[in-house]
């Protein structure tokens, strides 16, 4: 990234207006596209508004197209919590296949999107970490209108996602220890934890 401030103005000035000099802009100081993407601030979003706006399935989810709360209601109190501020830790015990991973993989997005930074989805064991990665939260991003200029067209790791807003989504499995250790996060998921094989304390 230039460095200097007249390499910003040259790289700046083909693609906007420069903005007037004052209190609020001293100096004339100009910024990249993609300085403005990594600093813009979140909308007055729930998580569940957020879905509605952006979200759009795959042609491999049951029902294809956006994504509509009003199918899972009862999705909609546990993914607003992820906002409260008083609240560190959320358990959920359910049933199968109530679309609660699709949930979970649309709080990755919000994140990614909102508040961008580090985030980690644990699964259970590698082969399904990397399915989720590619299959399910890539896709995330790709089939949105809203999303997809968040995607880098370049080569990716199958566990690690990072996109052009500076979030980074990483995958991980229970037995890779190594891994989970290293990795600072802001948000953590762990889906099916009650796996044997999870050791959370």
């Amino acid at each position: 990234m230039p460095g200097n401030q007249t390499e910003r103005q040259m790289m700046f000035s083909t693609t906007t207006t420069e903005p007037p000099d004052g209190p609020n802009n001293p100096g004339n100081l100009i910024f990249f596209p993609s300085e403005m993407l990594r600093w813009k601030p979140p909308e007055q979003l729930l998580i569940s508004q957020w879905i509605e706006r952006n979200r759009v399935l795959s042609s491999d989810a049951e029902e294809k197209g956006p994504m509509r709360m009003r199918r899972t209601p009862y999705l909609i109190p546990i993914l607003d919590s992820f906002l409260d501020p008083d609240i560190k830790t959320i358990v959920i015990c359910k049933a199968a296949q109530i679309g609660l991973t699709e949930g979970m993989i649309s709080v990755l997005g919000y994140f990614a999107d909102q508040m961008p930074g580090p985030a980690m989805l644990v699964l259970a064991d590698e082969d399904t970490a990397n399915y989720m990665s590619i299959n399910r939260i890539r896709p995330m991003f790709r089939n949105s209108p809203n999303l997809a200029h968040l995607l880098p067209d370049a080569k990716f790791h199958k566990s690690e996602i990072y996109l052009h807003n500076g979030a980074s989504i990483f995958t991980g499995w229970a037995s890779s220890v190594a891994k989970l250790a290293s990795r600072p996060v802001q948000l953590m998921i762990l889906d099916e934890f009650i796996n044997s094989k999870y050791m959370l304390y």
